[in-house]
């Protein structure tokens, strides 16, 4: 401890006061400075991916960026990868741990044992239900690329650990109209509700369905068209409120869309189908996806467009949308963009095109982009999945590669270390005066949303987390309100 830390006049039980160092707040979460001074913890968002890791586990993934995706799997602390094996392309399954920084795998797993024909599958995507603890992969498959009937694969596992699945169930739904079928990453709530999106085989027109996710099925509703515009290549969805959601599209006059569904068990009804950038039209129909922070209330779309990949600022008052300024991420069109995701640490949007990734730094209706960062995986020839948040240690992680295999990086600073937390703010201080600092014994109480009799940790942004990350312990929540510290 520093030699100019200030006891004042003597250590009470539980407390010291020092001099605070920038404004405290009742309840700010403090660490003990090198001069002896404390302040509250801060994380700083950053462009560039800090320690970035990959490892691979086993298995060969087929070539196509449609064949792996990842979910986070909040109740067991894994990342579950989905993925089309080369051979037969089966459907297949592993799990992967991030432990202390180290990438741990587990067994892949066969989950689906059905021999595909070429150009069969499209749309694989995942979601996770931490209601009833269980996963979920969509895709399709034709009789031939584009002709017969899509088929949507409904395949849910439960997981025990990194090797262990079970319950396994399937569905199948034919669509007459149906062709490459993407499902919502996230799950609303506890309306377990997903939202999936589709075009046409022959006319690319796109459509919607809203579907409640059960323990062992899945419930479709009534399929809704969106637009009539072709080769309208759906993008994932996103939810804003338990009952709202945006989807970006294709218009009918090939401009960058979104449309705002409001859900209602199995229904949906559209509403405020809104171009967000009439410029030129779009350059490939792929490009848009969309992502929405709860904490600040915005979403951020990125598209391309005039052979550049540009990006748009969101907010929704109730059913209708304030579109911002558009701004260009990257004046190259590099490749599509495939998913845009909240990196809830420091607010700040990233954006991935294939194995890249840009942070999107929002001020007001306007953002700034940082430097483009790489992925890197061990094979040559990237297959690559989404770009998703991680909250065990804070990463932004990719799987991705020729074998199932993850990839991730850091996005901030902090003023945390292991070895810095002191304690929790008694009440509000003025930068220079002197702070009563509550230690370990005291009972902290202004705290809110605990869970009493859960332990908590200390995040990189002073926030009290339940996940042991390798953060210093804060303590025990004794209430909603009241937290006894033991850090």
């Amino acid at each position: 401890m520093p030699s100019s830390f200030n006891y004042s006049p003597t250590p009470t039980a539980g407390s010291v006061t020092a001099t605070a160092s920038g404004k405290l707040s009742d309840g700010s979460k403090v660490i003990l400075n090198s001069d002896g001074t404390v302040s509250i913890i801060a994380a700083t968002g950053s462009s560039t991916l800090l320690s970035t890791n990959r490892a691979a586990g086993t298995g060969s993934v087929y070539g196509d960026r449609r064949s792996i995706i990842g979910v986070y799997d909040s109740t067991n602390d894994v990342i579950v990868i989905w993925y089309l094996e080369s051979t037969n392309r089966y459907l297949y399954a592993i799990a992967a741990k991030i432990v202390n920084g180290i990438i741990v795998f587990g067994t892949p797993t066969a989950i689906v044992n059905n021999t595909h024909t070429s150009g069969v599958t499209y749309g694989l995507s995942a979601a996770y239900d931490p209601i009833n603890n269980y996963h979920y992969c969509l895709y399709t498959e034709l009789s031939s690329l584009y002709g017969g009937y899509a088929r949507l694969r409904a395949t849910g596992t439960s997981i025990g650990s990194t090797s262990n699945y079970s319950n396994t169930w399937a569905q199948t739904y034919n669509y007459p109209n149906g062709f490459s079928l993407i499902i919502s990453p996230t799950l609303n709530g506890a309306n377990q509700q997903a939202l999936i999106s589709y075009h046409s085989n022959n006319t690319g027109e796109q459509y919607y369905q809203v579907c409640k996710m059960g323990a062992s099925s899945i419930t479709l509703g009534s399929e809704y068209l969106l637009s009539t515009v072709g080769n309208n290549y759906p993008r994932v969805p996103c939810f804003v409120t338990a009952s709202v959601a945006v989807i970006p599209y294709r218009n009918t006059s090939n401009y960058n869309a979104i449309s705002v569904v409001t859900l209602s068990d199995t229904t949906g009804t559209t509403s405020n189908q809104t171009a967000i950038y009439t410029a030129s039209a779009l350059d490939t129909a792929y490009a848009k996806a969309i992502a929405y922070n709860a904490v600040t209330g915005n979403l951020f779309c990125v598209f391309t467009a005039n052979s550049a990949v540009r990006g748009v600022l969101i907010t929704l008052n109730g059913t209708t949308p304030t579109i911002g300024t558009v701004n260009t991420i990257n004046a190259a069109l590099i490749t599509d963009p495939l998913y845009c995701v909240v990196y809830p640490l420091t607010n700040d949007f990233w954006v991935q095109f294939e194995y890249v990734a840009n942070r999107i730094i929002p001020s007001g209706t306007t953002f700034t982009v940082g430097s483009q960062q790489a992925y890197s995986f061990a094979a040559t020839t990237y297959y690559y999945g989404n770009l998703m948040y991680n909250p065990a240690n804070y990463s932004l992680v990719v799987p991705g590669g020729a074998t199932p295999q993850i990839s991730y990086g850091i996005g901030y600073t902090s003023t945390l270390n292991s070895n810095n937390f002191l304690g929790i703010s008694s009440a509000s201080y003025a930068t220079g005066s002197a702070a009563t600092i509550q230690t370990i014994g005291s009972v902290d109480d202004a705290q809110s949303g605990l869970t009493a009799g859960t332990d908590y940790f200390v995040s990189p942004s002073g926030t009290l987390d339940s996940v042991a990350t390798g953060q210093p312990y804060a303590g025990l929540a004794l209430s909603p309100t009241r937290l006894l510290i033991k850090g």
